[in-house]
């Protein structure tokens, strides 16, 4: 999986989908998919091995084109905690808040699987 595979879920998730009219840049929401997937590997570390077991070496992307190191099944939680954190940096608006909130149950759910 990519971030851009990341970041078409959190366009959805955050109904930006209108590349006319984008409230996030890529270069803004790859840097928040790596904190995604640091945040995913803190609290699942089984997320830093692959399938046959072998441990994965996490490497942060450094652009939307980057590969992620941590299994596609981890795409959404990762996807949910950048959303979140793309609308905490829209703060001071309820509508955003219960949204963040939202996600972030949803992630809380995800990772606790």
């Amino acid at each position: 999986m990519t971030a851009a595979d990341v970041i078409l879920k959190v366009r959805f998730y955050l109904n930006d989908q209108d590349t006319a009219t984008l409230r996030w840049l890529d270069d803004e929401l790859w840097p928040l998919v790596n904190d995604a997937v640091s945040q995913v590997t803190r609290l699942r570390p089984d997320a830093l091995y692959d399938a046959n077991g072998a441990l994965i070496t996490v490497v942060p992307a450094i652009s939307a084109g980057s590969m992620l190191s941590i299994d596609d099944k981890w795409i959404v939680p990762v996807a949910l905690f950048t959303s979140a954190q793309a609308m905490n940096k829209q703060a001071g608006q309820t509508f955003n808040a219960k949204k963040v909130e939202s996600f972030m149950q949803q992630f809380s759910l995800l990772i606790k699987v």
